[in-house]
């Protein structure tokens, strides 16, 4: 029995994600709230928490969706930094930084370079220049192609690097 509830929850995932990609959310919201009547997954979870995320005034929900994923999946990485994210976009910056943090330790992603690049923010945006450079550098060590990454770093270096003398490695 338990074989066709997975089963099922991949198909509706599917499902979702083909919704999803024609923007018809409010269908994935329902299809998503309808399965975990029968089945609760970190996936699930992760998906409505990207629904409510692309909608500004939902983001307690996204923060709610992703600590619920959290909660059925405790080490995962990328839930800690979609969480931060949003968070972040919520204005609860300490929140925020604890998610960054904790999923840099927890077990590093393919998305750890964006943890490291809203690091990076979160230390602009408290004045702390020598913090945001050193995060910006992990980040494109990660991932050395992210635009944004590349376009704060060269900001950060023209206003900063000249008169402080701080370094950018």
């Amino acid at each position: 029995m338990e074989k066709k509830l997975e089963e099922r929850t991949l198909l509706i995932l599917n499902q979702v994600d083909n919704l999803l990609k024609k923007s018809r959310n409010e269908e994935a919201e329902y299809m998503l709230l309808h399965s975990l009547d029968f089945e609760e997954t970190h996936l699930q979870y992760m998906k409505l928490g990207y629904i409510y995320s692309i909608q500004i005034h939902r983001l307690h929900d996204a923060a709610g969706a992703y600590r619920k994923a959290l909660q059925l999946n405790k080490d995962d990485a990328e839930i800690m930094i979609l969480l931060g994210e949003v968070l972040y976009r919520a204005g609860k910056k300490q929140e925020a930084l604890n998610c960054f943090l904790n999923a840099i330790k927890s077990n590093p992603c393919r998305y750890t370079y964006r943890a490291y690049f809203f690091l990076a923010l979160l230390y602009q945006n408290w004045n702390r220049p020598e913090r945001s450079l050193r995060f910006l550098n992990l980040c494109l060590k990660c991932k050395s192609d992210y635009i944004p990454a590349v376009k704060m770093l060269n900001l950060l270096k023209n206003k900063y690097l000249p008169s402080t003398g701080i370094s950018s490695g």
